[in-house]
Order: C-alpha cells, then sequence, then structure tokens
C-alpha cells in the first residue's frame, strides 16, 4: 500500500513551520522537486539523508542557523559552492520554533485535505495497479 501512497504524495503542499514533520532531503517541500535531486552530489555524501528539516540546523536565540547537512569536512571543502548555492536558496526558507509543519492537500488548499478526494487518488493509483 506504501506505493500507492506515493504516488498521491505529489497532491501534497507542505508549508514548513518548525520542520519537525518535513524531511530534508526527499520531500519537495521548497520550489517542485527534493533537494536530493537538485543538490544530488550533497545529497549522495550526506550521512543525514533521512533527517527532518528541523535537524539540519539549531537556534541561537531566536535565529535559525543551517548546520552541515551530514557532510564531512573534506565533502565541504570540495563543494563549497554548491554548499554556497543551497544555502542561497535556503535563505527563502522561514523556519518557525512556535508553528507546526502544516500539509495540505493540493486539490483543495482553501478547505485543506477533504477524505474524499484522497480516497479517490488512492482508487485511481489501485486501479491502475490492478491493470497492469
Amino acid at each position: 500500500m506504501v506505493g500507492y501512497v506515493c504516488e498521491c504524495v505529489g497532491n501534497i503542499s507542505i508549508v514548513v513551520g518548525n520542520g519537525r514533520w518535513v524531511p530534508f532531503w526527499t520531500t519537495s517541500w521548497h520550489n517542485n522537486s527534493p533537494f536530493s535531486a537538485s543538490f544530488q552530489e550533497l545529497y549522495c555524501l550526506s550521512s543525514k539523508k533521512d533527517w527532518n528539516i528541523e535537524d539540519m540546523g539549531q537556534w541561537n536565540d531566536n535565529e535559525w542557523n543551517w548546520g552541515n547537512f551530514g557532510l564531512s569536512s573534506d565533502s565541504e571543502a570540495i563543494f563549497c559552492n554548491l554548499i554556497s548555492d543551497l544555502l542561497c536558496v535556503l535563505e527563502q526558507v522561514h523556519v518557525n520554533r512556535t508553528e507546526s509543519d502544516v500539509f495540505l492537500w493540493k486539490p483543495n488548499t482553501a478547505e485543506g485535505y477533504i477524505v474524499r478526494e484522497g480516497y479517490g487518488c488512492l482508487c485511481e493509483e489501485l486501479n491502475k495497479e490492478n491493470k497492469k
């Protein structure tokens, strides 16, 4: 069943709050592709492939600071330009320690997730799989 759910994940948009529930590398939470695709070299070298956003940095007073993304110091030296590019993208992200992450069903963002729509998506995927 997990494989079917993955097909429907594209119908969910994410509003990052504290980053506790959002995988940093493998989820499309910023722009339209996960960082594992847009920064493949860094992802491959990261020891934190399964970590969430909140695990990729720390709070210094009330300011969020991004961490090292699970890269060794050797990797950081070699890929410093690519890390700088990632940090430039992340400047647009505002992690909020007091807000929870929000997951919205894209077909109806005004009302949020509607069970009927999620069920319909799963049924379509099951029908596709059954026809194979």
